[in-house]
């Protein structure tokens, strides 16, 4: 699904919990981004094959193919393509391996739910998006 605003780039949103992504995608789209949406890993890297994303948002644990698994594959292909794109992993638990399992994998950093607006546009900052 593709949702539109005026736009400082596209953001890929991948996460099972329809919700969500929706109240992501909502603080994606206030802060000038427009989204797409996937509900699992194997969706994102497929769409990530198909659409240059200036940040992908990628949840863990997800049906067919997990975050860290997926950004795995994105990784790789986008190494083929001498191409590079930002990846935050999102996972609800702090103090597990989750963190370092997708640095990794290449994320390039990783936000702790529930998500926080300041926080967000801090990295967003950082990252010169």
């Amino acid at each position: 699904m593709h949702f539109t605003s005026p736009s400082r780039g596209t953001v890929l949103i991948v996460d099972d919990v329809a919700m969500s992504r929706k109240m992501i995608m909502q603080c994606m789209q206030h802060l000038g981004f427009t989204c797409d949406e996937a509900s699992d890993g194997a969706e994102a890297v497929a769409m990530c094959n198909a659409k240059e994303y200036s940040l992908v948002l990628m949840d863990n644990l997800m049906p067919r193919m997990n975050g860290i698994e997926a950004t795995v594959a994105i990784r790789r292909t986008d190494l083929l393509a001498k191409r590079s794109r930002h990846i935050f992993g999102i996972t609800g638990d702090e103090v597990s391996d989750e963190r370092e399992d997708f640095q990794r994998a290449g994320c390039n950093e990783v936000l702790v739910k529930p998500l926080r607006l300041d926080h967000i546009k801090q990295l967003l900052t950082a990252y010169c998006l």
